[in-house]
């Protein structure tokens, strides 16, 4: 699956919303995110990708690709989700170090590093083929 893609997006919603353990960890979370994965031309990634979800209650509602108001708003290289997808760099690693950037509460962000970081495990059970350069980390997926 194309990384990025509608394809992708539904799939990583139905894993997240199968994942009973993920569920109970953010039982109460109720926050909308918008991530912007930004081209890296001498890569081979020559396109931005704009996504998002909304969070009801520890379940993943709704989808979309494209930006929307979120209450949150993470960006960073394209590099650097791939290494945070397949276990490279930690989610609090790649906001001290500003390799992602954030605009919204960051004292919530760094509260849900913990259930980022089991999400992130729970996302490299799907096939993910990524763009570029950084095809040489594609995923096989459970």
């Amino acid at each position: 699956m194309e990384f990025g893609s509608e394809e992708y997006l539904k799939k990583v919603k139905e894993v997240t919303n199968n994942d009973t353990k993920y569920i109970d960890m953010i039982k109460n979370e109720n926050t909308s995110y918008t991530f912007i994965i930004d081209p890296e031309p001498e890569n081979g990634v020559e396109k931005k990708i704009v996504l998002g979800y909304t969070i009801k209650n520890g379940i993943m509602d709704e989808i979309w690709l494209g930006e929307k108001n979120t209450d949150f708003v993470i960006s960073g290289k394209y590099g650097v989700w791939v290494d945070l997808i397949i276990g490279k760099q930690s989610v609090t690693s790649a906001f001290l170090s500003r390799k992602l950037r954030i605009s919204g509460e960051f004292s919530k962000i760094l509260k849900l590093a913990s259930p980022t970081e089991y999400w992130l495990k729970i996302l490299r059970k799907i096939p993910t083929e990524f763009h570029g350069n950084y095809s040489k980390y594609n995923i096989r997926g459970e």
